[in-house]
This record gives structure tokens, sequence and C-alpha cells, in this order.
């Protein structure tokens, strides 16, 4: 099995990116059944999912962003990719775009592939601070996950996508190193349990059971 974690990089004006620093340590977690790599993008509006994009066709079984956020104080796992940019802040190139679609007439949105409401459970009770989002923003880190998303709805393929965002404030003890590693290997323990429903052999997602993990989007 074949993970991914994509974070951002830092940048002139912030030199240090809680998001890079939070999945420092996931290769570290790769076993004999379990590949674990990490990517950093940069934070540029226009940059950040073409240098994603680059690496999609490397045989993921999930890709899991991980972003920025400056009005959480927690771990957020976001149930939905909008089609959205509203930057809060400027990129590494300041610019901040404000409400403008991701794609022009693309679907206003789409779901995560992650259990988001159980895993924010297990995470918090691990003790670090989580809870599950219904509004991922409209900053980088949506516009990736968005675009991953689409790609994934297009090319029928049975990757699963998400996206965690951290607090932007880089002593969080979010994501400290503790606390990033007991949140990794929680993820990555899930995706695992999903991956195991389809066929052990292809080491892929069966599509269909992996809806089972899935919350409603009507709940």
């Amino acid at each position: 099995m074949k993970v991914l974690f994509a974070a951002f990089s830092p940048t002139e004006s912030n030199p240090s990116s809680p998001s890079a620093d939070f999945i420092s340590t996931a290769q570290s977690l790769s076993s004999d059944e379990l590949v674990v790599s990490s990517v950093e993008l940069p934070y540029e509006w226009d940059n950040a999912y073409p240098a994603l994009e680059r690496v999609l066709q490397q045989s993921w079984d999930a890709i899991v962003i991980v972003g920025m956020r400056k009005d959480i104080d927690s771990l957020a796992i976001e149930r939905i990719a909008l089609n959205e940019r509203s930057g809060s802040v400027k990129d590494a190139h300041g610019r901040r775009p404000l409400n403008k679609d991701i794609v022009e007439n693309g679907d206003p949105g789409y779901w995560t592939g992650l259990p988001f409401r159980s895993l924010a459970g297990e995470i918090g009770k691990a003790g670090v601070p989580c809870f599950a989002s219904h509004a991922s923003g409209g900053g980088i880190g949506n516009l990736v996950f968005y675009r991953l998303m689409k790609w994934i709805a297009d090319s029928k393929s049975t990757m699963v996508g998400g996206l965690l965002q951290v607090p932007e404030t880089v002593d969080s003890p979010v994501v400290s190193r503790e606390s990033s590693r007991k949140v990794l290997s929680i993820l990555l323990d899930n995706l695992v349990k999903i991956s195991t429903l389809g066929d052990p052999d292809r080491l892929a997602f069966d599509v269909e059971k992996v809806k089972l993990f899935k919350e409603s989007p009507t709940q």
C-alpha cells in the first residue's frame, strides 16, 4: 500500500511551515506492507496543484493533503472540498484571490474519502485536539484538495483523497513531533483498514466498500 502526504513549503515571509513540520516524520512510519512518502508543494495559488499533479500517476492508494488555517487552534479533518478560491492570507507571490471559482462551472464540491467524523473522534481520544470540519475555507489547501478530488472523480480512480488542516501558529502543540506522529499513525491505521476491504492482491481500494466508511452527506 502506498500513501502520500502533501504539505506546503515555507516561504520568504513565513520561513517555518506548520504543515511541512507536521509531515516531517511521515516516511519513518513505512513498513514492509506500507510505503509512506511525502512531498512539499509551493505555497502559491498557480503552482501548488501542478506540483502535486506531476506525481498523481505513481499508483498511490491514498493522498492526504496537510493544509493550514488561521482560524483554528486544533487539527481539522475537512469534510468537503469547495469550488472556491478566497484566501485570507497572501501566497508566496503576494496574491490573494477573493470569491473566485477554482474550476469555472465545476461541481460545487467533492466529499472527502476519509472517515472524517470517526477519525476526528479517534484522534481526540489520543490526546490531540481535533474536530470534523464542514467548511474547509477557500485557501490554497482547499484548492489543492478540490483539484485532487476532481481528478479522482474524473479519472474514476480508486485512490482515497483527503485534507487535514493544522493551525498556522508554528508553536502550536498540535504540530509537535509527538502529536503529529500520533495523528499520522492513526490516519495510516484507518487507511489500512479501508484497503483491506478490497482485493488484497491488488492493494487498491474497492470504491463500493470505501463508501461504508463515508458518512452520508445528509448527516
